[in-house]
């Protein structure tokens, strides 16, 4: 069985991978070295919500890119 702690890495880990484009490892040491509190998301985004999301991270490596 799974306590509520192993719950609670595992929804920080998922997040910092699926939302934050973590690799697995990345995310392991984030959570050792800085003891990284994550904000969990319980709905998973739709399509636009996504979509949107995307092009603003877009924009901003754009922006990056020019400077």
């Amino acid at each position: 069985m799974f306590t509520p702690k192993d719950i609670e890495n595992f929804n920080k880990i998922y997040n910092l991978v699926k939302t934050n484009g973590y690799t697995l490892e990345g995310a392991k040491k984030a959570l050792t070295k800085n003891n990284i509190s994550v904000k969990t998301v319980s709905i998973p985004l739709d399509n636009e919500d996504l979509i949107s999301k995307l092009e603003e991270i877009k924009k901003k490596l754009i922006n990056l890119k020019s400077n």
